[in-house]
């Protein structure tokens, strides 16, 4: 039986903002930013893994179709996000950017393409957080 190789795998899950302020952000101040800032209910990416043996770069030129195949399966939910990467952030942005609340991390990552976003804030964490698809 031939084995299944995979090059580019996403781990996601449907999320709230009590999970995710006690999973990802255990602060008391986070835990108010994410209830003030993130809608009630949401898919969270919580990893993407790509196998570079088999494919050495180019992993997220297809990030737009992993984006969509997740909304589709979650029943178009927004998505959210975060990361240290700026590819991460950069093909978040190329391919969702209309549709993307960027949250700028303590470290900067992403501030300059803050411009492909639909929404620019700052979030209290050195990693930047993305939201796609939040039509509150």
């Amino acid at each position: 039986m031939p084995r299944t190789v995979f090059i580019r795998v996403t781990l996601a899950r449907r999320s709230d903002r009590v999970d995710l302020a006690q999973t990802k952000y255990p602060s008391p101040q986070m835990a108010e930013w994410i209830e003030s800032e993130l809608p009630p209910e949401f898919v969270w990416i919580e990893e993407t893994f790509a196998n570079r043996d088999v494919r050495p770069s180019g992993n997220l030129r297809a990030r737009g179709e992993t984006i969509t195949r997740i909304a589709n399966y979650f029943d178009g939910a927004p998505i959210a996000t975060r990361t240290l990467q700026p590819a991460v952030v950069y093909a978040t942005l190329r391919d969702s950017g209309a549709g993307t609340d960027l949250y700028i991390g303590t470290d900067g990552v992403g501030a300059d393409m803050s411009d492909l976003a639909r929404l620019v804030a700052t979030v209290l964490d050195k990693r930047t957080l993305l939201v796609i698809g939040d039509e509150r």
